[in-house]
């Protein structure tokens, strides 16, 4: 009776890894890439333009998002700096941080609330820096998220951090809102 179980059990597992072998050869029918070289990609972004909502034609450098780089947070020893606007093809869009403990305790930084274009939406960022050190890190703007939210284009994005104390977890200080747009 053993032995039988263990055969249909390896049957079994070798059916779904055959499965799963054969679902993923399959190509996605809604996503078409295109592969160029350097060359043929500059030459393709100095020449492309890109429609609206409206239909009307607007400059592809249009769509690119930018922040300038400024300071967030300077309070109690932490200063936390927003860098630049990054875009990971995975997880979405976001924003780089310098986050700089010049206190005598290690902290760790949150953020309490994020909100992009008006809508509240889930952020997961959560930073801890020792004491005299500085971290880089990123708040992730889920792509989904935006998507649930109809959101195609981030245009403001409001935080507010909560720094608290890495061992005690005793609040250190709270951020008013910060706001920045996009550029």
């Amino acid at each position: 009776m053993k032995r039988r179980m263990k055969w249909i059990a390896t049957v079994l597992c070798l059916s779904v890894f055959a499965a799963m072998a054969l679902g993923s050869g399959q190509s996605d029918s809604d996503e078409t890439r295109q592969i160029v070289s350097d060359e043929e990609q500059e030459k393709t972004d100095d020449d492309e333009s890109v429609s609206d909502d409206s239909g009307d034609s607007v400059d592809s450098s249009d769509a690119v998002v930018t922040i300038d780089e400024q300071v967030l947070v300077d309070q109690d020893g932490i200063v936390v700096t927003a860098t630049e606007y990054v875009t990971d093809s995975i997880w979405g869009d976001g924003v780089k941080l310098l986050l700089e403990n010049n206190s005598d305790r290690d902290v760790t930084v949150g953020c309490n609330a994020l909100i992009v274009n008006d809508y509240m939406i889930t952020d997961l960022f959560s930073s801890e820096i020792a004491a005299g050190k500085k971290s880089i890190d990123d708040i992730t703007v889920f792509s989904s998220d935006l998507e649930e939210n109809g959101i195609k284009a981030i245009e403001e994005v409001e935080l507010k951090f909560h720094i608290y104390d890495a061992d005690s977890y005793s609040t250190i200080a709270d951020s008013e809102p910060i706001t920045f747009t996009a550029q």
